[in-house]
């Protein structure tokens, strides 16, 4: 083994190693392997490991229904903001030419008036 990994830089990749020798052929990828042999070893506790990582996604799947949540609050706040401001525009058009003539109604005669005159 020594001297196969020496032959390849000290790397000896399973795949260039032969299948009958310890951790060649292809079986997995080497962090594969590297849990393989500490799951044997029992380096790890693969139950646990299992439950952290369900934990973890339990988690990242309520921060991210929460931001969702709040986002989809922020957009209807936006859009309630957006409906009262278009209402208090049309109120404001609606009633401007009740206060106070609109300037094209009262310079639209003179012109016409000039014209047939003319």
């Amino acid at each position: 083994d020594a001297l196969l990994a020496r032959a390849f830089g000290g790397r000896a990749l399973g795949a260039a190693l032969p299948a009958w020798l310890p951790g060649g052929g292809v079986c997995g990828s080497l962090p594969m392997r590297r849990i393989a042999r500490a799951r044997a070893l029992k380096r790890i506790d693969v139950e646990r490991e299992l439950v952290d990582v369900h934990r973890r996604r339990v988690e990242y799947r309520r921060q991210a229904e929460d931001e969702r949540r709040r986002q989809q609050g922020a957009n209807a706040s936006q859009r309630q903001a957006d409906m009262a401001g278009r209402e208090w525009r049309q109120e404001a058009r609606a009633a401007s030419p009740v206060s106070s003539p609109s300037p094209s109604s009262s310079p639209a005669p003179t012109p016409r008036g000039s014209r047939e005159a003319a």
